[in-house]
């Protein structure tokens, strides 16, 4: 096992938190060498921190495997750059003292694992509402009901993005059987795949059309909890295999919802409380004699040092807008403690090279500013990364949704594509 000092990330251990500079990103960025792990800042809250193993990540597959760990007789130290447990399992406050879950939310059949982890935590269940026709809103508040029992599940039956949904299914489907379940990466075209988004294939290979996309995203978070933009294509075509095919996928969804009112799989309480209580080890919140992790107490009084960003460019977001057919996404990340924001931007289908692209602002919706941030790269090609130290002014007008990015071309010198840059979770 490689020895690093953990004093400069936000770590869980005896059921405490605390928080450096450093981000789960940094760290793994430098995992790619033993020399950068050496090279990192000690600390004196550091010294006198040792483990048998060393999980990164506070979700419900991290905690999983601290459990086990811990049960085993062995010690662990979970890492975590946000300031709570669960991952992709969050629950967002309402004003009426209720909540709403921005995460995963119910079970469904063969999800045995989860079920029995609720179990042995003393969370209990309750019907998730499954009642009534499903009902679609297109372009010009077109609007129709429909079952949840058509052949592609809870996708709309409407005309405008069901020649769409077709093709999709079709060609995903027909790409997954090549995928081996156990060995995805062991697929012919799996460096191919594993290159591109869901989000650029689908553009690529449909309309692409603003509608057909949005029914999209809203597939994909229900079923990956990410956007389209998010998922690798491979992985994507790795999980339709491991379900037999995407229309059988949606089918299961369908039978979960189904099931739902007779099997009461949606978790009492919040799916991020069970996080909490499975890192706590069980209703109640004390260190149980398993070895599962002790109580942290009430309060997490650290602050996430990571705020995450994403941008949806669109010709018709320009300034004036045009008609070009190109279309792309940019993800971003910004450490509030370096300054430092990372960027990755897609595009394709513009109606010639692009000659340069920046972040622009300050500037809200509808309204064109100056470059903040000037993308370096010659030439500028799809897909960009890079990073950027941020001035304090910058940062501000950033956190505050004033920030826009554009792609330009010889055709639109003023911009082809753009997206405001908003936070993300």
């Amino acid at each position: 096992m490689v020895a690093c000092s953990l004093g400069d990330l936000e770590h869980w251990q005896g059921g405490k938190m605390a928080k450096k500079g450093i981000t789960r990103r940094g760290l793994l960025g430098g995992a790619a060498a033993t020399a950068a792990f050496a090279a990192l800042p000690r600390s004196t809250q550091a010294a006198g921190r040792s483990a048998d193993v060393i999980v990164i990540g506070a979700g419900l597959a991290g905690l999983t495997a601290a459990r086990e760990i811990a049960q085993a007789g062995r010690s662990v130290i979970v890492l975590e750059a946000r300031n709570r447990v669960g991952g992709r399992v969050l629950n967002h406050a309402l004003g009426s003292g209720g909540y709403t879950e921005l995460g995963g939310m119910f079970t469904g059949p063969t999800q045995d694992h989860i079920q029995a982890l609720a179990t042995e935590v003393g969370i209990g269940t309750f019907p998730t509402y499954n009642t009534g026709n499903n009902v679609f809103v297109g372009g010009g508040g077109r609007r129709e009901e429909f079952p949840n029992n058509t052949p592609f599940g809870t996708a709309p039956p409407d005309p405008v993005v069901a020649p769409d949904i077709a093709l999709a299914v079709t060609l995903l489907d027909q790409m997954s059987q090549s995928v081996p379940v156990d060995t995805p990466w062991t697929s012919a075209n799996a460096e191919q795949w594993d290159r591109q988004t869901l989000d650029s294939w689908l553009r690529a290979n449909t309309s692409g059309s603003d509608e057909f996309m949005a029914v999209t995203s809203a597939a994909t978070e229900a079923i990956f909890g990410s956007e389209p933009r998010e998922l690798s294509l491979l992985y994507t075509l790795f999980y339709i295999a491991a379900s037999g095919m995407l229309a059988e996928m949606v089918r299961q969804e369908q039978i979960s919802n189904e099931l739902a009112n007779v099997n009461t799989p949606g978790f009492k309480g919040s799916q991020q409380q069970f996080a909490d209580l499975f890192y706590q080890g069980g209703s109640g919140g004390s260190a149980s004699s398993n070895g599962s992790f002790p109580q942290y107490g009430t309060g997490l009084n650290a602050l996430a040092t990571t705020i995450n960003f994403k941008a949806d460019l669109k010709s018709s977001s320009e300034v004036p807008a045009n008609d070009s057919k190109g279309a792309g996404s940019l993800t971003a990340d910004l450490n509030t403690e370096t300054h430092i924001l990372t960027y990755h931007a897609e595009f394709n289908d513009l109606s010639g090279p692009a000659t340069a692209a920046h972040f622009h602002g300050p500037a809200a919706v509808g309204v064109n500013s100056k470059p903040q941030v000037i993308i370096k790269a010659k030439p500028v090609t799809s897909p960009i990364e890079g990073t950027a130290k941020l001035t304090p002014e910058q940062e501000k007008d950033l956190l505050a949704g004033q920030w826009y990015f554009n792609v330009h071309t010889a055709q639109n010198p003023g911009g082809e594509i753009r997206g405001q840059v908003e936070k993300s979770e």
